[in-house]
């Protein structure tokens, strides 16, 4: 459900702007550790902007890896 999973970008960890993740089991706990979005991160371009849907299954995001800043989308 909606609130156990939170995704960021941010520059302050690599190169360039990565999205990270962390997770929770309940909302009244805490989120554990933030971990890289591996499947989604290049190593080369900028990932920002995630919008992850309430299900988790589906995040949007903004990335320059073709040379120009376009929006891409995600399934897991």
């Amino acid at each position: 459900g909606g609130g156990l999973q939170l995704c960021f970008a941010t520059s302050g960890r690599s190169a360039t702007s990565d999205i990270y993740c962390a997770t929770r089991s309940t909302l009244s706990q805490p989120f554990g550790a933030i971990t890289p979005l591996s499947s989604i991160n290049s190593s080369t371009a900028a990932e920002t902007g995630p919008w992850l849907s309430e299900d988790g299954h589906y995040i949007v995001f903004s990335s320059n890896r073709s040379g120009y800043r376009s929006l891409y989308e995600a399934t897991r």
